[in-house]
């Protein structure tokens, strides 16, 4: 009887690891950024994960232009971001009336939530007044 004891605790001590190690492969949260230029130049922030990302923090920047006199930004924070399914995505874009010139401009994005590490993407854009057209790298 000892015996049958000790190699139930044994399997049981033995299994627990082994029960932990395939939870983590869940993805959990995981965001991903996608910009996009034209008349209404922004940013497209998924959730690629398996979770709901909670508290999704925002920042968006466009530096540069013929002189470097542009220098904007806007940020926010959503309190959840469900998985992505074709349909849910937080779009963000750039105050349209603030930007107008001419030549280079750096856009900059960064986005993180409460369980995922910061994540950020940079494009450089060519505007042509009020319209930006992404560069190739």
């Amino acid at each position: 009887m000892k015996k049958m004891i000790g190699i139930f605790v044994c399997m049981l001590l033995i299994s627990v690891p082994v029960l932990s190690v395939s939870s983590a492969e869940d993805k959990g949260a995981a965001l991903e950024i996608e910009i996009f230029g034209g008349l209404h130049t922004g940013a497209k922030i998924r959730n690629i994960g398996d979770t709901d990302a909670l508290f999704v923090f925002w920042n968006i920047t466009a530096e540069g232009g013929l002189l470097k006199k542009i220098n904007v930004s806007s940020s926010g924070m959503v309190g959840s971001l469900p998985p992505y399914d074709d349909s849910v995505e937080l779009v963000i874009t750039l105050p349209s009336d603030q930007i107008r010139g001419f030549g280079k401009l750096t856009i900059k994005v960064t986005a993180d939530s409460l369980f995922t590490s910061e994540i950020e993407k940079e494009v450089d854009v060519f505007l042509l007044f009020f319209f930006m057209i992404i560069l190739p790298k």
